[in-house]
């Protein structure tokens, strides 16, 4: 590969990742969540909270991993619906 090659085969990859913004970490923390959908508790159509979580999983364990555990709870549960965030505080929070 010559030197022409490995300069265009850089520039793309560099394209790329300004593209996909791997270029520099996300500084505001509730960048990472601002495309996580909220959680609704529907089991008769399958959104149960384990659901849920595998379709964002790499958000919260990857992209958010520099980040406090207490601060990636408190997002992940910024993302439930008021009802579900009742029942959490309801039946989970006492424990």
């Amino acid at each position: 590969m010559d030197s022409i090659e490995t300069a265009k085969i850089a520039a793309i990859v560099r394209c790329i990742m300004k593209q996909m913004n791997l270029s520099k970490p996300d500084t505001d923390p509730e960048a990472f969540i601002e495309n996580v959908g909220e959680f609704h508790y529907e089991p008769s159509v399958g959104e149960i909270f384990t659901t849920w979580y595998a379709r964002y999983q790499d958000i919260y364990e990857y992209r958010m991993a520099g980040l406090p555990n207490e601060m990636r709870i408190n997002m992940l549960l910024w993302k439930f619906s008021k009802n579900d965030h009742d029942l959490y505080l309801a039946y989970l929070l006492p424990l």
